[in-house]
């Protein structure tokens, strides 16, 4: 009435196909040269970035700086306009040159408004390039402590146009091209 034993037959299927014609290294070869160029293409973003922060950086020195000058010149033209008010009371001056110390120091004080907001614009910019929210206190260097290098470096021009990220992407995507029609040339 009952079977007790079965017997179960099984398959493989085993294929290859020979790489005759060098398909599949061509394929590792593209593999390859699409790396090289993500990696070009990670680099040029790193440039990027780096001379974004440089460039926010001296912008916002150079906005600190110019509102510390017109601090300055602020401070200065009110102390005029007391010592003119002074010598106005005392004689010595006339009112049309007290007036036109006021219209001056009012100018003067006027100037400090949209360059405080240029300087919290910097510091803005330069705490989106790190990564950081606007509210961070970034501390901003002074314009007299921002240096060049003492020497630079000097390369001949095609040796520094092979450095450019660009160019380096680019290289790589030509090998990318080649690599793909080596391939369509395997297939073929």
């Amino acid at each position: 009435p009952g079977n007790l034993y079965s017997l179960l037959l099984g398959t493989i299927n085993v294929s290859y196909n020979p790489d005759v014609f060098g398909r599949q290294k061509d394929l590792v070869h593209a593999a390859r040269a699409r790396a090289a160029v993500s990696r070009a293409s990670l680099h040029q973003s790193e440039v990027f970035l780096a001379a974004a922060v440089s460039r926010a950086v001296i912008n916002g020195a150079a906005a600190q700086a110019q509102l510390d000058a017109a601090r300055q010149i602020a401070t200065a033209d009110d102390r005029l306009l007391h010592l003119l008010q002074q010598e106005y009371q005392l004689g010595y001056q006339n009112l049309q040159s007290v007036d036109q110390q006021e219209a001056i120091t009012a100018a003067a004080q006027a100037r400090i408004a949209p360059l405080q907001a240029d300087v919290a614009v910097a510091r803005h910019g330069l705490a989106a390039l790190l990564g950081q929210s606007p509210d961070t206190d970034l501390p901003m260097p002074t314009l007299a402590s921002l240096q060049l290098p003492s020497s630079l470096p000097t390369t001949l021009p095609s040796a520094l146009a092979a450095q450019r990220p660009d160019i380096q992407a680019a290289a790589a995507e030509l090998k990318v091209a080649a690599a793909q029609a080596d391939v369509a040339t395997a297939d073929l």
